[in-house]
């Protein structure tokens, strides 16, 4: 079975308004995570990394979902306003 499934996920909805696309939507999700998971402890994060998957606009809505295995979290994050669409894959974020 997918380990994925076996995890823990938490499902945040978070609106984009960024005038710069691309780089911009990975900061605002890793950003999003450190402050609603961490606490907003930026030094709690030891790596970050992520695949863009597609287009954001600014203005839509992102549905992102974690899964924490230990010390790493697995996240992805889609285009609420676009019935899912894909924005971000492989994301691993892992903490100290």
């Amino acid at each position: 079975p997918d380990q994925r499934a076996a995890m823990r996920a938490d499902v945040a909805r978070i609106a984009v308004d960024l005038g710069v696309p691309g780089l911009a939507v990975g900061v605002d999700v890793g950003g999003t995570f450190t402050d609603a998971v961490l606490d907003g402890d930026t030094t709690a994060v030891a790596d970050f990394s992520a695949t863009f998957a597609g287009v954001v606009f600014p203005g839509e809505t992102l549905d992102v979902s974690v899964w924490h295995d230990g010390p790493r979290h697995l996240i992805t994050a889609t285009v609420a306003d676009r019935d899912g669409a894909p924005a971000l894959n492989n994301v691993v974020l892992t903490t100290h």
